[in-house]
Parts: structure tokens; C-alpha cells; sequence
């Protein structure tokens, strides 16, 4: 599986599955090695920038796929038939396809898109459904950063497994659907940098908002202004999420707003620590709050099970960087522990 991603000629979001035997012995992709997803026939200038499949049934093949897209699009397909011919997008309005979730700039979320260029990373909350996590912000071409215009995002959706592109039925029902997440269906937090140590941490008005998942779908998080400029800020995401030990990690880039040729200056980078279902602090995990400065955007996050001085009750986690390692310790859970083992992308 893997997105057509930028640079597309057609212009438009799509997905290609191909056969693990390739090609057939003409060269051509035929006899249903190939399988192509459009999101949405009409669309131009635009590219599907990342994709996650999910077994949600346990039955050890592929169900649900959720991709992004440069137009801030988060969409879900369903992939769970035996038969090829109806693997199709989850949702449809009207005649056309519709995506599940819309990134967007501004206060209330109608601006412009915010370009996702890195697969959304999924979670199995307790109260059941997925939760897709994924962060905004694009630099592949000159001025695309810093791009202090836009505050970029992090978000965390809750599918329930019952959306559709309109409210219909009784609440609770067995057939009803819920309306699609939007901007205003989401709770949002803002950040504030320490200039000093590089810590980030929940602002005065965000930090004790919690979540009414009886009429909100998940959240996200307002990257904190970048120190040096005066409006906007230039932080986002260039790098996929991961979950390790029940932890959400992400890492951000931001200029360092010394007016210097930014071609010839390395950004800034945060690592950042949240609960994947609520976005809150990890307490005792990071020095600070919910980011930190750190010296690597690209980093390897992994639960090292060879260290031998962890306390009871807590889990190693290495954070391994171009020049050395970050060493934490995770509370561990205290609930029932779950997994799911999956080697690799398999379908009916």
C-alpha cells in the first residue's frame, strides 16, 4: 500500500495497492496486481501523503484505511471485502466521495487547509473506535517553510465507527449515524514555549479542559508562537507519529527567528509527549509539561526492555537521536494491557 504523494500528474489524493508478486511477466501491472483508490475524482493539485491500515476485527487482515492528504484532508476507506471492486472510501455525499476530517486554519477552523505530509498514527481507546492522530505542516518546496501565516496543529480524531456525512436517526441507536468531526466537535488546547529552556506546556486556559466525548470527537493542540516573530508561527509537523508504550510522541521544527538566511540555518526541533486519547501530560515523563527541546526532528522512539534500573511500576523509553540518546521513564498502565500483533499489510 502506498499514497501517489506528491507531484502527481492527474492532481489528484490516491492510494495504490500493488500485488507483493509485482509486475506480470510483460511488465505491465495487470491480472489484479493493482488496485488504484481515488479520494476524489475532481480534485487538483493535490497528493495522498500518507496512509495506516487497521485489522479491526482481529481476523489478521486488513479493515479500514485512514490517509492524508495536502489539502489537510483525513480520509477513510474501507478495505475489509474479499472482492477488490468494492473497496471504496467509508463515507460518500451525495455522488462523491467526502473525506472524514478537514484540517483548517483560524479560530473557528474555515480557513485554509492545513497540508498533512506524514501518515496519521492509530490508537485503540478503551471506550472502543480508533483514534487517528496526525499532524499539519508542509516543506517540499522553497517558501513552504517557515510559513509564519498559519498556526499549525496537531489532532486526534475519535472514530466511532457510526459517522456519516449528516446526523441521522435517534442518538444510541443501533442504525443512527453521527454527523462528521468538525473543527467545532473537537476540544482545543493551546501551547506556550519557555524561550529559556525550550519547554512547552499547556496554556493558563487550556490546562484543566478536559474532554464531553457524549458531543465532542477528540482534540488538538495550537503549536505555541515561535519565539522572534512578532504574528503566526512557523512550527509543525515533518515527521509520522508514534505510539510506544501507550504514549503518543511527535516531534515538531520551527525557524529560529534570527532574521538569518534560513537556507543556511538549522530549525529548531521539540519533542512532544501526550495521552493519544485525551492529549494530555504524561505526568513524570518529560522535565516539563507536554514538549522539550530537542536537537533531532528525525528520531527513533522505542521502549528499551534491556534496562536493568527501571523502577517498579514504570517503562524505559529511548528516545535515539543523531547524537546520542534521551533516556525517560513511562508510568506504566495499571489497567488490563492489550496488543495487537500485526506483521504486515494483509487482505482478503
Amino acid at each position: 500500500m502506498t499514497p501517489n504523494g506528491y507531484g502527481s500528474s492527474s492532481g489528484v489524493a490516491a492510494l495504490f495497492f500493488l500485488g507483493v508478486q509485482g509486475r506480470q511477466s510483460d511488465g505491465t501491472w495487470g491480472g489484479g496486481r493493482v488496485k488504484k483508490l481515488v479520494a476524489k475524482a475532481s480534485d487538483s493539485g493535490n497528493g495522498m501523503m500518507g496512509a495506516t491500515w487497521v485489522d479491526i476485527d482481529n481476523n489478521g487482515t486488513a479493515d479500514w484505511v485512514y490517509a492524508t492528504d495536502l489539502k489537510g484532508q483525513l480520509w477513510k476507506f474501507d478495505i475489509s471485502s474479499s472482492d477488490m471492486t468494492k473497496w471504496a472510501s467509508s463515507f460518500v455525499d451525495g455522488a462523491a466521495n467526502a473525506p472524514m476530517f478537514q484540517a483548517q486554519s483560524g479560530a473557528s477552523g474555515s480557513g485554509d487547509p492545513l497540508p498533512i505530509t506524514t501518515a496519521p498514527v492509530v490508537t485503540f481507546p478503551g471506550m472502543g473506535g480508533v483514534m487517528i492522530g496526525f499532524g499539519t505542516g508542509k516543506s517540499i518546496v522553497a517558501g513552504d517553510f517557515p510559513n509564519t501565516s498559519q498556526t499549525q496543529r496537531f489532532y486526534s480524531i475519535w472514530d466511532r465507527g457510526n459517522f456519516g456525512p449528516a446526523s441521522v436517526g435517534t442518538p444510541g441507536a443501533a442504525d443512527s449515524k453521527r454527523a462528521m468531526p468538525t473543527h467545532a466537535s473537537l476540544l482545543g488546547r493551546k501551547l506556550v514555549r519557555d524561550v529559556k529552556t525550550g519547554a512547552v506546556t499547556f496554556h493558563a486556559d487550556s490546562e484543566a479542559a478536559t474532554i464531553n466525548w457524549n458531543d465532542q470527537d477528540g482534540w488538538y493542540l495550537d503549536f505555541p508562537v515561535t519565539p522572534g516573530q512578532e504574528s503566526g508561527t512557523g512550527e509543525m509537523v515533518l515527521s509520522t507519529p508514534v505510539v510506544r508504550s501507550g504514549i503518543l510522541f511527535f516531534t515538531t521544527v520551527w525557524p529560529d527567528g534570527s532574521g538569518e538566511d534560513r537556507c543556511q540555518t538549522d530549525p529548531f526541533a521539540s519533542l512532544y509527549a501526550v495521552s493519544p486519547t485525551g492529549g494530555s501530560v504524561i505526568k513524570g515523563l518529560l522535565p516539563a509539561g507536554v514538549g522539550m527541546a530537542i536537537s533531532d526532528p528525525k528520531v527513533l522512539v522505542v521502549s528499551d526492555q534491556t534496562a536493568k534500573d527501571t523502577p517498579p511500576g514504570e517503562e524505559a523509553i529511548s528516545i535515539i537521536k543523531r547524537d546520542g540518546e534521551i533516556d525517560l521513564k513511562a508510568p506504566t498502565s495499571s489497567g488490563r494491557v492489550q496488543w495487537r500483533v500485526i506483521p504486515g499489510l494483509k487482505t482478503h
